[in-house]
């Protein structure tokens, strides 16, 4: 786990399973700006969403500080994710919706579209990453130091989940600070996300001895929901939401996230307004006074009054994922939700505890902190996991007062099901192919040294 120094011009930062970028600016009225991407982070695994099995003390200060987002979408899984962050687009509309880029596949984010570092560029901003790529390197061209930013130090594809026989890993020191998990599995995670924590703390720690953090507006993110329960060979937790990573339940797209800076006019509070992760990247842009013809053709909204004085968002719909062959799509306007379709067959449509909480309680341990970020699912039916299968017909939930996605509403309200059905046929008329280039032989690391470098 190395920490990079943070010089008095931006850089950017990361352990293993996370992404920092930083920025330095040129102009002294620009914010530095610090965009953290935590890989398979569930919404259960951090103290300010009121867990108290694993110690994020670094991250939970900053998000009560700062501003918490309640309401705060990403996709599924990471390659799609990435690539909205950086193009402000739906992945639906950049080809990027079927999910993660294989190893040896020759493909990329489409080079036609402009990346956030290249609008930082324009204006006047260093850019820097740190972490995993995850969108292409088959040639030179598709990557990072290629596509905007001016350094890059880390690894081109997911390592999240290494082997099958030993699947994420984390120093032993960190490990021994879990003895209440008994579990070998989850102590795992939990020490790979303390060093993450750590990692987040010496970042600030080096932003204050450069006099840096008070200019500075420091995201943070999941790039989708937890793999839980194994799935992936890992072990987050999204309870008490439902499902897991690449699917389309809660527990797949309602992302843990914040925002902190002493810029923010109204900080210390939760933001339940609706948001998606490429509202970040439009905010970002304005942060560093970037105007509406920057930003222009992108999903995302600049909600920087949002995030900062709590003002109304413009967002009042967020496309999850539509995809073809097969037809998988989920959708939100306002408080209500269709999803319909699933990769797995639906057998990741549960809810999964924490694993491993020695003694096991019915929530596991909790933090008691009146500040954290509570989801309230109300009483569990019987039919919870049987009122909706999703292979057959769309299903409807209100997910204000529904969030656990307990109580499907499909038959009850079908004029306001339709109503979202309609919409969903509009905006996949938007959809661009999805990239489905096959796997090329010559990108096999024996080929080239057992390295995974550009091969073409």
């Amino acid at each position: 786990y190395k920490i990079l120094r943070v010089y008095n011009m931006k850089i950017l930062v990361v352990s293993i399973c996370i992404l920092i970028i930083i920025t330095r600016v040129a102009v002294a009225k620009q914010p530095h700006i610090i965009f953290i991407l935590a890989d398979d982070l569930g919404w259960n695994d951090v103290g300010f969403h009121g867990n108290g099995q694993i110690s994020t003390p670094n991250l939970d200060r900053l998000a009560y500080e700062g501003v918490m987002l309640n309401n705060y979408y990403v996709q599924p899984i990471c390659t799609p994710t990435r690539s909205a962050i950086l193009t402000g687009r739906y992945p639906m509309h950049t080809g990027m919706q079927r999910g993660v880029f294989y190893s040896t596949q020759a493909a990329g984010l489409p080079l036609k579209f402009k990346l956030l570092p290249e609008y930082l560029a324009k204006l006047n901003y260093s850019r820097h990453a740190v972490g995993k790529w995850h969108l292409g390197f088959f040639e030179k061209k598709f990557t990072p130091t290629y596509r905007g930013f001016e350094s890059f130090y880390g690894y081109y594809q997911a390592v999240h989940s290494a082997n099958p026989d030993d699947p994420i890993q984390s120093p032993p020191s960190y490990q021994y600070q879990f003895a209440n998990i008994w579990d070998s599995r989850r102590r795992t995670f939990a020490g790979t996300l303390k060093a993450l924590d750590d990692s987040v703390g010496a970042l600030i720690e080096s932003l204050k001895a450069k006099d840096m953090l008070g200019d500075s507006v420091i995201f943070f993110s999941t790039d989708n929901g937890g793999p839980a329960n194994g799935f992936d060979y890992n072990y987050a937790s999204n309870w008490p939401l439902r499902g897991v990573k690449n699917t389309l339940w809660e527990g797949g797209v309602r992302g843990v996230g914040f925002v902190w800076s002493k810029l923010i006019a109204k900080p210390g509070r939760i933001s339940n307004q609706m948001m998606h992760v490429t509202d970040l990247t439009a905010t970002m842009i304005g942060l560093a006074g970037g105007g509406q013809s920057m930003t222009a053709g992108m999903d995302g909204f600049d909600i920087w009054s949002t995030l900062s004085k709590g003002e109304p968002t413009p967002r009042k719909e967020i496309v999850l994922n539509i995809q073809t062959h097969p037809n998988v799509f989920a959708f939100r306007s306002g408080k209500w939700k269709v999803i319909f379709g699933d990769h797995y067959n639906n057998s990741w449509s549960d809810w999964y505890q924490e694993s491993g909480e020695y003694p096991a309680t019915v929530n596991n341990q909790t933090n008691p902190d009146p500040r954290a970020v509570r989801i309230k699912c109300g009483a569990k039916p019987p039919d919870a996991k049987t009122n909706c299968n999703i292979l057959k017909k769309p299903c409807l939930y209100n997910i204000e007062d529904d969030p656990c996605e307990y109580n499907n509403l499909g038959e009850k309200m079908p004029n306001i099901l339709q109503k979202l059905l309609d919409r969903v046929e509009e905006l996949r008329k938007t959809l661009v192919a999805p990239i489905n280039e096959p796997i090329d032989p010559a990108g096999n690391p024996k080929l080239h040294h057992w390295n995974w470098v550009p091969w073409k």
